[in-house]
């Protein structure tokens, strides 16, 4: 009774993919690093979060920025937007930013657990994607980007494979 009132009335916006509650170790800044899944299709995401109380905290303004600036962006070395959603839960305001499947760097290096030759080539070319992508959001873009953390930079997980 409640779905067919909901659905007539309207829930509210609502996130079209599923959200593992498991989150990543690694994240930067604020935000919280989940994998997820679209309802759709079925096919992986990545499902970033960020909370504050008050839809003014400046860290919602930033993640507000920051989602609008991506939406725009397209290069194979910069996460791809997929969706965003801002909502209430609680009380609580949250951004969520779905991006295509990625996983945090510092993961990856330690499950392929790479040694010698073969890790100062993985390394090299992953510093070299790192660069192109720095050049393209700095000259092309116009943009700063701040956040050179290791905890900041992920892997597409189609790469891994």
């Amino acid at each position: 009774m409640f779905a067919k009132l909901s659905a007539l009335v309207g829930g509210g916006p609502a996130l079209n993919y599923n959200v593992d509650p498991q989150q990543y170790n690694q994240a930067w800044g604020c935000w919280t690093h989940h994998s997820g899944t679209s309802r759709e299709d079925g096919s992986p995401v990545s499902v970033f979060r960020i909370q504050a109380a008050d839809a003014n905290d400046l860290k919602l303004v930033a993640a507000r920025n920051g989602v609008r600036r991506l939406k725009m962006l397209r290069h194979p070395n910069v996460l791809a937007f997929k969706d965003s959603i801002e909502v209430q839960e609680r009380g609580i305001h949250v951004v969520y930013l779905v991006t295509e499947a990625v996983r945090p760097l510092a993961t990856v290096l330690k499950e392929l657990n790479l040694s010698g030759h073969h890790r100062d080539e993985y390394l090299a070319t992953g510093m070299l994607h790192m660069t192109n992508a720095v050049s393209f959001i700095n000259n092309s873009c116009n943009m700063v980007r701040l956040a050179a953390l290791s905890s900041s930079w992920h892997q597409q997980q189609h790469s891994l494979q």
